[in-house]
């Protein structure tokens, strides 16, 4: 159904809520295909600002919460897009 590029894609997930990183990871993985080596995941902005700027972490999509404890979504948003 999904492009074989699609089932490629790395991809960070970031929210403070628990059920719902475990929602997302869900959907990505069996519903289009993602492997899970290819997802990783954050609980907080400030955090996933770290992940994102490494050197190798090449992710090709985040998904972000907005609303989240340390530094939310908008704010960590803004700061990768300034990195990249």
């Amino acid at each position: 159904m999904f492009k074989k590029w699609v089932k490629k894609l790395r991809i960070l997930i970031v929210n403070d809520e628990d059920m719902q990183l475990m929602i997302l990871k869900h959907l990505l993985t069996n519903v289009i295909g993602i492997p899970e080596n290819l997802i990783e995941s954050a609980s907080n902005g400030l955090s996933a600002y770290e992940q994102a700027i490494q050197k190798d972490s090449g992710f090709d999509i985040i998904i972000m919460d907005l609303n989240m404890p340390v530094m939310n979504g908008m704010v960590a948003s803004k700061m990768i897009k300034t990195h990249f």
